[in-house]
């Protein structure tokens, strides 16, 4: 008997039928186990932004995303592990926030007497802003100031054609005095022209 092409014996059928199935099966379980690095790569993102949000509790300063403490790890895989069970980033931060309350967060919550802590810098900035403006507009509107007058300074002497006209006795009344006074006998003075 002849085969025609594409024509198989019941037998030969079920056989390539099984094949089928089986090498579809592999491909399938091939395809789901193989790591895919975009999702690796988004999934190690994901922590990560989740992470930064979550302050280390053993670490000053420092996020969960940035620690390299253990807890810090665990605190990672925590989120790793949430993410993968299908929780939101407001979820994962809500489950931390309720096992270590609203210190674990890395920004203060914007509620209760932490608004302060965002609220005041912006009002100190509002209240220097104004006051630089108005101290500007005072300046602006006040008249200018005046110059402070100059101290005289000692005048140089006089010269001789400032001098007051003495006259002859009351140049010899000058010089009995200054005889009196000064030890040395003064010299004589030269002859004033008139």
């Amino acid at each position: 008997m002849m085969l025609l092409r594409g024509h198989f014996p019941p037998s030969e059928r079920r056989r390539r039928w099984w094949w089928s199935v089986v090498a579809a099966a592999a491909f399938v379980a091939l395809f789901l186990a193989w790591p895919a690095p975009a999702a690796a790569q988004s999934s190690a993102a994901d922590v990560r932004r989740v992470a930064s949000q979550l302050r280390c509790v053993v670490c000053d300063h420092q996020s969960v995303a940035e620690s390299n403490a253990e807890l810090a790890a665990q605190m990672r895989e925590v989120i790793r592990e949430q993410q993968a069970a299908g929780r939101t980033d407001r979820e994962i931060i809500r489950f931390f926030v309720e096992r270590y309350g609203d210190t674990i967060l890395y920004a203060p919550p914007r509620r209760g007497f932490s608004l302060l802590a965002w609220w005041v810098p912006v009002v100190v900035l509002l209240v220097g802003a104004a006051g630089a403006v108005g101290f500007w507009r005072q300046r602006q509107r006040s008249p200018p100031a005046q110059p402070i007058p100059a101290v005289p300074s000692a005048s140089p002497p006089a010269a001789a054609s400032d001098l007051p006209d003495l006259s002859d006795a009351d140049i010899a009344h000058y010089r009995e005095r200054l005889a009196q006074e000064l030890p040395v006998e003064p010299r004589d003075p030269p002859e004033r022209q008139h």
